[in-house]
């Protein structure tokens, strides 16, 4: 079922999503510490934003009919931070390696599948839709480069 929260939502992970292709093909090509550190730089403020977006407006709305589902997604959150920080240093310190890069996007894009497929389906049906569109659209808006 097509709605907007979910329409919204998933187009953030589909733009979360050329971003992964733009830093895996980098990674992998090798590209020149400047060209990674940019390109790192883009994804991480994105990819933060997302996550905040999601805990702060999304998901304390669904917290009390889906508690377990909420708080497994918050816990993988929270990894998703460390690696961002683990994999942030190696670009920083110019020693960052495709494999960690790939297996962050792996994990991410399992992530995105899931919240796809559980709580992007709630959020239109089981919240206020319209309050929470409006936010969404702002906290995202909010990290997108020139915005």
């Amino acid at each position: 079922m097509s709605t907007p929260i979910h329409d919204l939502l998933l187009g953030d992970h589909a733009r979360l999503d050329g971003l992964f292709d733009e830093l895996e093909s980098a990674a992998e090509a090798g590209a020149e510490a400047q060209t990674l550190r940019a390109l790192w730089t883009r994804f991480e403020a994105v990819l933060r934003a997302h996550l905040a977006a999601e805990e702060r407006e999304l998901f304390p709305r669904l917290e009390d009919r889906h508690g377990v589902d909420v708080q497994e997604l918050r816990a993988e959150h929270e990894q998703f931070r460390a690696l961002l920080d683990r994999v942030g240093l190696e670009v920083d310190l110019h020693a960052v390696r495709a494999p960690a890069v790939q297996e962050l996007i792996a994990r991410l894009r399992a992530h995105a599948d899931r919240e796809d497929a559980t709580v992007y389906l709630w959020a239109d049906t089981e919240t206020e839709g319209v309050g929470l569109l409006a936010t969404l659209q702002a906290l995202l808006a909010a990290a997108t480069p020139g915005a």
